[in-house]
């Protein structure tokens, strides 16, 4: 069969929408079992394995008795049966793990088999004084926070899967919601919102293998936490994050402190795609051909360098501004008044883009997807958002959601663009605020005679409307001329004390989103 974008095996028509491969046979055809846009051939064909990925497919052939049964072996048998495991089940081997929703393979192999855990990790675990295993995992948990070590997983970037394996995703919502009721429980306690911010790095990171090796270890992982053995959780997992970073650090002190790059022969070049050609095959594959194209024109990254960071400093400066005691009063009041409804985080959670990058703790959106089939971890996810939105948490629970992973990339000129990615959750929060409030701004947000001001807030295709609005001006009037004015670093540069002034001049009914904005810029924030 054709080689699927699922675990690397033959795939017969997988949920990607692969086909079965073979001699033709004169037999109907069956409908590709999967979501994927490829039509079903014409005439039935032996179909290849459904290998380790998706469900299988169902374009095999063999016998007619087994004509339409879930891919597995060529003939169309049945999938192994998955054994049970706690909140659900457990089916490592059924869940792609390849390009399409997993890990892929790592861009270079390591550089040797993974280490035991460095005697600095050992002896941050053994800090802590509890035993880890049962209740006591979370105990050792807020110990290691005391001692300061509960946010090192902040130091490191995270690979994690593209989405939660099918058969895991009972299991992942279990846990989820194990770390979600800490939080809602006791919001003065910041290390359970900071345990629950890495559950994605501990549960859901790629293996140094990836495939078929990498769902094995996810099931692992997913047991122990349940378990309660947070401690061999943690240490295995920043002592991987090192071993990729120390990886990283010697192939970029051998180009410059540059990325490492693919090899320059002209044959490699032509068979083998390039990480970023591969990232822009992946998201056509989904469909998103403009999201591929931006893919294949985004500019490289700046070199890892010290000039580089110095350079981020600076495009970031520290705020100036004082936000006076008067204006938190009023966004607690303000704040008190805002409603907050698990069918708005669904309707966020299913609007957040797919494919996107993880997180400083490792989340994709893909991982907030499994809530929505559960009311109890939807309704525990909702109220974890409105109290960090309207500032019950600890401090520093509000600058650790606040936070941004920045990515440095060259400008043509040379200088650098910094790309925030921020946390996941963030991103819902603001969405659902933003749902809450889009119309009505709109219509405050309107000149003295009526007409639209801006075109980016409650304005549906408000980019292309003033471009083509633009166009037909200058085609009308072809002596004026139109002005593009480029602020330098604008966005990093603008008053916050005049964020919330603003805010406050917006009528009563839309202040409540006060509150969520000093969640975001009161103080200084991670970057």
């Amino acid at each position: 069969g054709n080689r699927g974008r699922g675990g690397g095996n033959r795939i017969g028509g997988n949920e990607e929408g692969g086909t079965g491969g073979g001699a033709p046979l004169a037999l109907p055809a069956p409908p590709l079992h999967g979501t994927g846009a490829l039509p079903a051939p014409p005439l039935g064909s032996i179909g290849g394995r459904g290998g380790r990925g998706g469900r299988g497919g169902r374009g095999g052939r063999a016998l007619p008795s087994a004509y339409y049964l879930d891919g597995g072996r060529i003939g169309g048998s049945p999938p192994r049966p998955a054994p049970p495991f706690r909140g659900g089940i457990v089916g490592a081997r059924q869940q792609h793990a390849g390009r399409g929703r997993g890990c892929g393979r790592p861009a270079q192999p390591p550089a040797s088999p993974p280490p035991e855990a460095p005697s600095w990790i050992s002896e941050m675990a053994d800090a802590a004084g509890v035993e880890s295993g049962g209740d006591t995992g979370f105990e050792w948990w807020r110990a290691m926070y005391r001692a300061g070590h509960g946010n090192l997983h902040l130091e490191y970037k995270w690979q994690t899967t593209m989405s939660v394996p099918y058969r895991l995703k009972d299991d992942w919502v279990v846990a989820a919601k194990m770390s979600m009721t800490k939080v809602v429980d006791d919001p003065n306690e910041p290390a359970w919102a900071f345990l629950d911010h890495f559950l994605a790095g501990l549960i859901l990171g790629c293996a140094a293998r990836g495939g078929e090796a990498n769902q094995v270890a996810i099931v692992k992982r997913m047991k122990s936490y349940i378990d309660g053995d947070i401690r061999r959780l943690w240490t295995d997992a920043i002592t991987e994050a090192e071993r990729r970073l120390s990886n990283l650090r010697e192939a970029q002190a051998t180009s410059g402190g540059r990325q490492p790059q693919p090899p320059e022969d002209v044959d490699a070049r032509v068979n083998k795609p390039t990480p970023t050609q591969r990232k822009a095959i992946f998201l056509a594959s989904k469909g998103e051909f403009s999201r591929a194209m931006a893919a294949l024109e985004a500019p490289p990254l700046a070199p890892g360098t010290d000039a580089t960071v110095q350079r981020l400093r600076e495009l970031h400066p520290p705020s100036t501004d004082v936000i006076s005691d008067e204006v938190r009063r009023l966004a607690k009041e303000y704040g008190a008044n805002d409603v907050w409804e698990p069918a708005m985080v669904a309707a966020a959670i299913r609007s957040m883009p797919r494919n996107a990058a993880e997180d400083r703790g490792g989340w994709r959106s893909e991982h907030y997807a499994p809530f929505l089939g559960d009311n109890a971890a939807l309704a525990l996810f909702t109220k974890l958002l409105e109290l960090w939105a309207k500032g019950e948490f600890h401090p520093s629970v509000a600058t650790l959601y606040a936070g941004n992973r920045l990515q440095a990339l060259l400008k043509p000129n040379g200088d650098i663009r910094p790309i925030g990615i921020p946390d996941a959750r963030r991103r819902i929060a603001g969405k659902v605020q933003m749902m809450k409030i889009s119309s009505d701004l709109a219509k405050h947000l309107v000149g003295a005679d009526g007409k639209a001001v801006q075109f980016a807030v409650g304005r549906k295709g408000g980019a292309q409307m003033h471009a083509t609005a633009t166009r037909e001006y200058l085609r009308l009037h072809p002596d004026h001329v139109v002005i593009s004015i480029d602020i330098v670093n604008a966005y990093n540069s603008i008053s916050r004390a005049k964020m919330m002034e603003a805010i406050l001049r917006l009528p009563e009914e839309l202040r409540h989103i006060l509150s969520f904005v000093l969640q975001l810029y009161d103080g200084p924030i991670p970057l």
